[in-house]
């Protein structure tokens, strides 16, 4: 699987912060609800520190019982944190261990340390931006989480997790996806599998929220099996799709 890989524009925006299961942002933060100024749309070029991009983040899961060989009571992705970087930072990957900020997202949903460390580095000016989602609820079917964001040429990667509940310490994400094509500007759709990712924090194989810690931690890697095999055949499934497509 191949992972794909504010600061005028604030004073213009009442940003608002969304609470989830967890701890929640108690600071200001784009979600779901933001909106381009009127008549505002994405520059031509993204190679220039403040070409502006304004995309449309698509979470659909696809993550349903008929579609698994597993599945638990009360299913849900928690509240979904994002930034909006550049290649100097990297906040989670395969193969990479957890930070504390992941850790506690992928163990119970809480996402205020993963926004203290998205604001560190926006301070070292890594990042430029965060922004949030809800908790979306699939057990009723198949189901998607909208997030609007704006984007700039100085930090042209997005980074984005949500804890795949309730497991031990199991999410879904998207690590340093760039919408920049240096060559014709910034890229009208980019579509992202989304699979489950074991972070390597907390021991535990089943629908089970409290279980001892990994001792020590494991790298952080992609789930190859069960309980995320198909329900059919028996092979691996995604859990849904991330699709950025510019506003």
């Amino acid at each position: 699987m191949k992972t794909w890989t504010i600061h005028g524009l604030l004073a213009l925006l009442a940003l608002v912060s969304i609470a989830s299961c967890g701890d929640g942002m108690s600071d200001e933060v784009i979600d779901e609800l933001f909106q381009p100024p009127p008549g505002a749309t994405s520059s031509e070029t993204c190679t220039g520190d403040d070409d502006a991009g304004y995309y449309r983040l698509v979470f659909a899961s696809e993550w349903i019982a008929a579609n698994f060989e597993s599945y638990p009571t009360g299913a849900h992705f928690a509240m979904f944190t994002g930034a909006t970087h550049n290649e100097n930072v990297t906040f989670w990957e395969p193969g990479g261990m957890a930070t504390l900020g992941i850790e506690r997202m992928a163990e119970d949903g809480l996402n205020q340390t993963f926004a203290n460390e998205i604001d560190a580095q926006i301070v070292a000016t890594n990042a430029r931006s965060k922004f949030s989602g809800s908790t979306l609820f699939v057990t009723t079917g198949a189901s998607s989480r909208t997030i609007n964001f704006p984007i700039w040429g100085s930090h042209t990667l997005v980074t984005v997790a949500s804890m795949i509940a309730p497991t031990p310490d199991w999410f879904v994400g998207v690590n340093g996806v760039d919408l920049c094509d240096a060559m014709t500007g910034w890229k009208e759709e980019v579509v992202v599998e989304a699979f489950a990712y074991d972070a390597g924090t907390e021991t535990g194989t089943g629908w089970t929220l409290t279980n001892p810690p990994e001792d020590p931690h494991l790298p952080i890697a992609m789930i190859p099996g069960a309980p995320f095999r198909d329900m059919v055949g028996g092979t691996l499934r995604r859990v849904g799709t991330f699709t950025f497509t510019r506003l």
